[in-house]
C-alpha cells in the first residue's frame, strides 16, 4: 500500500521516469489486494489468529529475504527527488548505497542476514583494499544509514545496523608553522624600484608585521577599519569567531609599518573608505 501510495503521488514524467517499477508496484497492490479478500472469506474461530499461506502470523514482520532491495533504493530515491534533493545529491546517496548492494552481493549475503558486523567487513573493505578516505567514509554510511532508516520507518525492516555504527575520525593536522627566520628574510627585503610594486610592498610588510606581531587570522586582518587601530596604547580591536570582540596588542615594529603604509594607502582610497588594508583594484 506505501508503495502504491508514492506512485500514485508522483506527477506523470514520474510516473514515466519510473517505468517498469511503478507497473510492478501496481500488479503487486492488485494481488495483495486479492489475497487479503482471500483470507477474509475464510471462516476462524474466535481469537484464533489467522495465518497467511506461509504461516506467518497476518500483521507479524517478515524477515526480508524476498525483499528487491534495488526497487527499494528506486522508490527513496523516487521520494528524495520529490522532497527537492538535488541531482547531486541523489547522485551521491545511489552511488554510496549501491556500493554496499555490491559488497553484500558479492559475498552471499541478503538484506535481512545485513548487521553491524558484516557492516565492519565492508567499511574494512572500503579503507584497507579501496583506500578510502576517512571523509569520504563518512559521507558512505551517512547514505546507508538514511537509507536503512527509510527502510525501518516503512516497515520493510525491523532494525537498522548502520544506526549507531561509527568510525573514529582522524585527528586534524595543526597548521604549519611560519619559521621565524623565513619571516624575517621577508621582512628585511628592500622595496622595489617600481613605484607601484614599491607601494604594494609597504602595504604587504604591514600586512606581515601585523600577523606576526599580534597573530591575527586573515579573516580578521582582512577587516580591519581605521578606528580599529589605537596608536598611542598599541593595540587593536578585533571582531573574531562568534561576532566576539576582543583587543589584541600590536608590537613597535608593526606600528611603525602600519604608519609607513597609510601615506599610500590615502592616496587609493576613494570616498569615505574605512578599510585599513585596500587593494590596487579599489
Amino acid at each position: 500500500v506505501r508503495h502504491l501510495h508514492l506512485v500514485a503521488a508522483l506527477g506523470e514524467h514520474q510516473r514515466q521516469a519510473l517505468g517498469d517499477v511503478a507497473v510492478v508496484i501496481e500488479h503487486q497492490h492488485a494481488a495483495a489486494e486479492g489475497g487479503r479478500a482471500q483470507n477474509t472469506a475464510d471462516d476462524q474461530p474466535v481469537g484464533h489468529q489467522q495465518d497467511d499461506r506461509q504461516g506467518h502470523p497476518v500483521g507479524q514482520r517478515r524477515a526480508p529475504e524476498g525483499m528487491d532491495v534495488e526497487q527499494e533504493v528506486e522508490l527513496w530515491l523516487t521520494q528524495l527527488q520529490l522532497a527537492g534533493r538535488s541531482t547531486h545529491t541523489l547522485q551521491a546517496y545511489r552511488r554510496d548505497v549501491q556500493g554496499l548492494l555490491a559488497f553484500l552481493q558479492q559475498q552471499r549475503i541478503t538484506w535481512s542476514m545485513f548487521d553491524q558486523m558484516i557492516l565492519t567487513r565492508y567499511v574494512g573493505q572500503r579503507v584497507e583494499q579501496d583506500g578510502l578516505a576517512a571523509s569520504s567514509l563518512q559521507r558512505e554510511l551517512s547514505s546507508i544509514r538514511h537509507f536503512a532508516d527509510w527502510l525501518v520507518q516503512q516497515g520493510v525492516v525491523a532494525h537498522n545496523p548502520a544506526k549507531h555504527f561509527r568510525i573514529k575520525r582522524p585527528a586534524r593536522p595543526l597548521p604549519a608553522m611560519l619559521d621565524a627566520e623565513i619571516l624575517q628574510q621577508l621582512l628585511d627585503q628592500p622595496e622595489p624600484d617600481d613605484p607601484m610594486d614599491a607601494r604594494l610592498w609597504v602595504r604587504d610588510r604591514a600586512i606581515l608585521e601585523l600577523f606576526y606581531s599580534s597573530g591575527l587570522r586573515l579573516s580578521e586582518l582582512a577587516n580591519l577599519m581605521l578606528n580599529d587601530l589605537d596608536f598611542s596604547r598599541a593595540q587593536v580591536t578585533v571582531l573574531g569567531k562568534g561576532n566576539k570582540t576582543r583587543i589584541v596588542p600590536v608590537g613597535r615594529k608593526a606600528i611603525q609599518a602600519i604608519r609607513d603604509w597609510l601615506p599610500h594607502r590615502e592616496l587609493r582610497i576613494e570616498g569615505d573608505e574605512q578599510a585599513l588594508f585596500i587593494s590596487e583594484q579599489r
